[in-house]
Order: C-alpha cells, then structure tokens, then sequence
C-alpha cells in the first residue's frame, strides 16, 4: 500500500468517526486500537518484508492537509450535537412541564460551535506548521550544503587543486605533464 492509500484510509476513518460518534462512542476507542495496531504492523512490514522505500522530499502533505481541516470544519456541527444532546445541557433545554425549548438549545448549539471554530483556528494561526528548531536546522544544512558546492566550484574553476576527487593533469616549466 502506497502513501496516498495510507491517507486515504486515516481520512475516512477520521470522518467516519466524526460523523458517526453520537451512533457509537466507542468508535474513537476503537480507532486509536486500529491506529496503534496499524503502526505495529507497518512497521514490521517496512523493517522485515519490503525494502526500504525511496525517501522524496515534500514541503507538507499537500491537498490531504485541507481534506483534513475541512472534515473538521464540517463536522463541528456534528460535534455540537453530540455535546448538547449528551451532556448536562439537556437541562436547560426542556421547561418545568417537560417540552422543549428551542431558544436555549440553539443558543448553546451555536456558543459551543463558534467556540470550538474560535479554537481550531486559533491553533491553526498561532501553532506553526514548522517548528522553530526543524526551520532552524533545515536552514543550517541548507547553508552547509551551499557552502561546500560553492568551494568545490571555486577549486575547480581556480585549478590549483582536485576537483570531486579527480586528479588534475599540469604543465611544468620545463613542458613535461606532472598529475596532482
């Protein structure tokens, strides 16, 4: 199974869960079981079975980033239900003779929302995607591989020394060939 297949898979089931957890709250307990088994098995897959797969660089996890954030965004809603119709808020929403009041409930059907909204994207403004020491080093390595590609350009536009390991064939003053 290839990456895209690996989020494709955490996607649904990050969906399914949000969608479906007021059906069965188990299911979250369930997932972290799958997930913690899943990473066993992987693992082993990748050290014992497969050879090691070709490492390609990627800035971030692309368009499974958004698919993400929107799950959440969409399924907040779901979310303020689940809280609402679950908690100690149903108290507030029936009268002394035992109807319901909608007034209430909708008011902390949208607090509760806009809360949760307030919180996820204030993490997603305040929390950085990279953190500090990652930028840090990456720029260091960066600047160390710069470094050395411009000194091994200079000696070989100078010629005074070898250039990638290969030797370097001069003139002496007296004509003959000498290798360096």
């Amino acid at each position: 199974m290839g990456l895209f297949d690996d989020f494709l898979e955490l996607a649904l089931q990050f969906g399914m869960i949000m969608m479906f957890a007021c059906a069965f709250p188990l299911a979250f307990a369930f997932s972290a079981l799958n997930n913690i088994t899943e990473i066993k098995t992987d693992a082993l897959k990748l050290l014992a079975m497969w050879k090691r797969p070709v490492p390609r660089a990627a800035a971030t996890i692309g368009a499974w980033l958004n698919i993400f954030q929107e799950l959440w965004v969409w399924n907040v809603p779901n979310i303020n239900v689940n809280i609402c119709t679950n908690s100690a808020l149903l108290g507030w929403l029936y009268d002394e003779e035992g109807k319901w009041k909608i007034e209430p409930g909708l008011a902390a059907i949208l607090v509760i929302e806009h809360v949760l909204l307030l919180i996820k994207f204030g993490f997603s403004r305040f929390v950085p995607e990279e953190p500090t020491w990652v930028r840090a080093n990456r720029m260091k390595n960066s600047t160390q591989a710069q470094d050395m590609c411009s000194k091994q350009l200079l000696r070989s536009i100078s010629g005074g020394e070898r250039a990638f390991g290969g030797s370097i064939p001069r003139k002496t003053h007296d004509g003959t060939d000498r290798t360096e």
